[in-house]
Order: C-alpha cells, then sequence, then structure tokens
C-alpha cells in the first residue's frame, strides 16, 4: 500500500445530541482524532483518515453511518472502512458497520485516492442502530494544494525600482488586487516561481499601501507592499533635473528629444530594457506596444513615457 504526502490534513469530529442525549444513552464516543501534517503530493498513491471511536459497552453495536455533505474532486475516488470491510460507491455513502462486543477503541477509515491537484471534504453522520437518538458528526478534509511566500510584506523604494519575492506552490495559481500604478511580471503561473513588483507612477494620495492577494485553488495569502518616495528618483511627473524631453504621449514613428546630450534607457513595466542609446538627445520610437514605459538617463532619473 502506497502512502501519499500532502500539505495539509485535518479531520473534526462534535457531537450532536438529538431527543434523549442524557448519559446512559451514550453507547459510543468519538474519542480519537488523528491530525496528519503531510509536505508532498504522490498522485497514483491512497491516503488514509483514521476516526477513532470507543465502544463505551460490552455488547456489539451496530453503527449507521451516511454521507450528510461532500466537495470532492471530479476524478478523485474514496471508500469508506468500517472495522470489517472497505465500502466503495453507494455503500461508501452510506450503510452499516459491526462494531466489536469488546469495548475500546475502534476504527472508521476513509481511504482516498486522488488523482489531481485539489482538496476533499466529507461529513458523515454517525450513530448506534439502537440509539438513533444520539449522533455524531465526523468530517473529514484532505488538500494536497500548497502555497508559500518568502515575504508577506515588501517595500518599493522610488519609481521603476523592482522588488521581488519567491512564490512556491504545486498547482496553479493567479495574482489579483494589484494596483494601476503598479506592475507585476505575471499574474498566472504553475508551480515555483518568482513575482516582480515595481512602481510605475505615483500612487494617489493617500494610498501608497496595495494589498495583493495570491490564490492557489483553495489555499490563499497577502502580500501589502508598501511605497515609499526616493531621493535619488523623483516621483513627480517631471524630472527633477534640466534634461527635458518629449514628445509625452508619443507614438512608433517619432523621435523622442532630449534637452541635453545623455545616455537613455527606456523600460517596459516589468523591467526590461527596450531602448537604449547612449551620449545622444534623440531616440527612436519604434515596434514599442502601447502603454507605459520608464526612461532612464545617466543622471539616474526616472520618468513615466506613454506609447500611444
Amino acid at each position: 500500500m502506497k502512502t501519499s504526502i500532502f500539505s495539509s490534513v485535518q479531520i473534526i469530529f462534535f457531537s450532536l445530541s438529538i431527543g434523549l442525549g442524557s448519559s446512559f444513552a451514550q453507547t459510543f464516543n468519538l474519542g480519537r482524532i488523528q491530525i496528519d501534517t503531510i509536505v508532498s503530493y504522490d498522485p497514483d498513491g491512497e491516503h488514509n483518515l483514521h476516526a477513532g471511536f470507543i465502544n463505551l459497552t460490552n455488547t456489539t453495536l451496530t453503527m449507521v453511518y451516511s454521507l450528510k455533505s461532500q466537495i470532492i474532486p471530479t476524478n478523485w475516488i474514496y471508500s469508506m472502512c468500517d472495522p470489517e470491510r472497505c465500502n466503495t460507491g453507494a455503500a461508501a455513502i452510506s450503510g452499516e458497520a459491526i462494531a466489536s462486543s469488546v469495548s475500546g477503541t475502534q476504527l472508521f477509515r476513509v481511504t482516498i485516492y486522488p488523482k489531481s491537484q485539489g482538496k476533499i471534504e466529507l461529513e458523515y453522520e454517525i450513530y448506534d442502530k439502537a440509539v438513533p437518538s444520539v449522533k455524531k458528526i465526523a468530517k473529514f478534509s484532505l488538500s494536497n494544494e500548497s502555497l508559500g511566500l518568502s515575504k508577506s510584506t515588501i517595500t518599493l523604494v522610488g519609481i521603476g525600482n523592482a522588488q521581488s519575492i519567491n512564490l512556491t506552490s504545486n498547482s496553479n495559481w493567479t495574482v489579483s488586487g494589484v494596483p494601476t500604478w503598479l506592475s507585476i511580471n505575471s499574474i498566472t503561473g504553475t508551480g515555483n516561481s518568482v513575482l516582480t513588483f515595481r512602481p510605475i507612477e505615483n500612487p494617489p494620495a493617500g494610498s501608497n499601501v496595495a494589498v495583493v492577494t495570491v490564490t492557489a485553488n483553495s489555499v490563499s495569502s497577502k502580500i501589502s507592499l508598501v511605497f515609499k518616495t526616493s531621493s535619488t528618483t523623483p516621483i513627480e511627473d517631471k524630472l527633477e533635473s534640466d534634461i527635458k524631453f518629449g514628445p509625452n504621449p508619443i507614438q512608433n514613428g517619432q523621435y523622442l528629444l532630449f534637452s541635453t546630450v545623455s545616455s537613455i534607457e527606456i523600460y517596459n513595466i516589468v523591467g526590461e530594457v527596450v531602448k537604449s542609446e547612449k551620449n545622444t538627445n534623440s531616440i527612436y520610437i519604434e515596434d514599442l506596444t502601447s502603454g507605459v514605459y520608464l526612461v532612464k538617463t545617466n543622471q539616474n532619473r526616472v520618468h513615466k513615457l506613454i506609447v500611444k
């Protein structure tokens, strides 16, 4: 028998008494709870979740179980095992199990066969057939999805200055909530990656903190991004130097003219250099898609450029 390794497993038990709930009616107790911590994923394996119950009598009990709710990926398979046998299909949804006449701990077991990334939640109602008024609920939950971030907060100093964090995941992920003043190298992906954030313009007044959410199916984490001004990189819409340039906005097929000779680099919003010239006062704009770019000169000044 193989044993899959998963990112998280939880089993939760609680009691629901209906009608006769006094102590003399208690013939069993879901008294042992197993919590597993799992670290990796075997797509061809199986995993067992145990629900320990205690026979409080010295008589044989007929235990009735029924599935009350489920959340399960379409290609996952599971079975419900009582102390005597394992049941699949309809028998895993509802049935009866015989508990030994010997008092003490016995087991229900749910065996899960995951075939993809996802999460399963099964909720069973269990009771002694002779005392149907005392019902207990067993909730089984297993997820093989993982998501980790190397930082939860990053500080961005000045327009154009990027910061990165490491993302670890074993499934597809998306990033949401990215504000318009901030660029990111990717908002979707699969598996491990590096997320790079770069301010492309001055945030609105009072909005220098942004919170973005990274989601991998049922798992999510948040990143707080704090923008601060830089003494060397102005955030105003004009350069704090003698260098002026234009036109801005500009179209492909035009020259971007500068008021003095300089070394010039133009970056796209993910930080790639798309054009550069040394010791010039103009640069020809062509083959650039419409959008926002950053212009950097040898005075380490950065300015936003719009290409129509």
